[in-house]
């Protein structure tokens, strides 16, 4: 390994172990002795990663195929599940990589470049995640609070180009940093830019609380002065902005860790300033890729049923016209069938 960018040596806790770190982050090393715990969170990703990518590959298949679940809404879901896809193809077995690397101290070439690109692809889709959730409490918002403009506001078109948005922002707001510390540039002008993307960051993290705030109000509103019985949409819309809730504290809650490791990493105590903690933190942010499927699973009977008539599990169900359809089909077929040809 490149005394340049990574070395051992010996730590300053009684046992004297061997450690290595990278110079980009002194403060997190690997201890090459005591090795059980990391290997555990190498075996996990290692047999996750799969699992993540299949889930939300179906995820991304059921929701383009079945055609009930074609809502608005779930072109965004869809692109959120793309970008957990990409946590499963890519963070996964290049943190895994890494670990493997230097756990069984193989001696490659600019290894520490290599971790520093798997930590830019974590930071990269945790980003790309939080603009997702930003652009998705939105249209939340709308929908359950101005429901009769729904129509008009939002249309299939202006998500996509949402999505997309989304997507370039990420790119052009992420990518220059990871570039900057490539290139070793002044490091003033990659503390601004970090500055200005924290930022952003900051800003999407307000809107969501408040736009989530908004739509929870609105829920129990509506509830509390209900005197007719909701409408199927409305059901359908309040279970959807409650998934997107659930979804959005589940990933915050992933990200927490993390956060704090990264700001505290300096005053931490010695146990956690190892790079099985740091790990761990990062392991949490990937598994969160996995659990967002399995709510949809969890909480959307409609896309579980799909799921499993797509995989050949459950036999297809036939669709049945509602019961004001079938009693007007009995009582005037002739006008129903004209209705039907026309």
């Amino acid at each position: 390994m490149e005394p340049n960018h990574g070395e051992t040596a010996n730590n300053h806790f009684p046992t004297n172990r061997s450690v290595f770190f990278c110079s980009q982050y002194e403060v997190f090393t690997w201890d090459l002795e005591n090795t059980t715990f990391p290997w555990i969170i190498v075996g996990s990703i290692i047999l996750l990663s799969p699992v993540t990518i299949l889930m939300n590959l179906l995820v991304i298949v059921t929701v383009v195929k079945r055609r009930e679940l074609q809502k608005l809404s779930n072109i965004l879901l869809r692109s959120l599940a793309l970008v957990d896809l990409l946590v499963g193809a890519v963070s996964m077995p290049l943190s895994a990589t890494v670990d493997v690397l230097i756990l069984r101290q193989i001696p490659v070439e600019h290894i520490c470049d290599l971790d520093l690109a798997n930590i830019s692809v974590i930071y990269f889709l945790s980003v790309l995640s939080l603009y997702h959730l930003t652009v998705i409490a939105w249209e939340r918002n709308v929908a359950i609070r101005k429901g009769l403009q729904y129509q008009v506001l939002v249309s299939k078109s202006l998500l996509v180009k949402l999505s997309i948005f989304v997507w370039l922002l990420t790119v052009f707001t992420d990518l220059p940093v990871t570039i900057l510390m490539e290139t070793k540039v002044d490091m003033e002008i990659v503390e601004i830019w970090i500055t200005i993307e924290s930022t952003l960051m900051v800003i999407c993290v307000i809107i969501i609380a408040c736009y989530n705030i908004l739509v929870y109000h609105a829920v129990r509103k509506r509830r509390k002065n209900q005197i007719v019985p909701l409408t199927t949409n409305q059901k359908m819309e309040s279970k959807t902005s409650r998934i997107c809730g659930l979804l959005t504290l589940v990933i915050f809650s992933s990200f927490l860790p993390r956060l704090l490791i990264a700001i505290f990493s300096e005053t931490l105590p010695a146990p956690l300033q190892s790079n099985s903690a740091f790990r761990l933190t990062e392991t949490l942010v990937q598994l969160n890729s996995l659990l967002t499927p399995l709510i949809y699973w969890y909480r959307d009977r409609r896309f579980r049923n799909a799921v499993l008539e797509i995989l050949r599990l459950r036999e297809p169900q036939p669709i049945h016209p509602p019961v004001a359809a079938r009693i007007a089909c009995r009582s005037n077929p002739v006008g129903t069938l004209t209705e039907q040809l026309a």
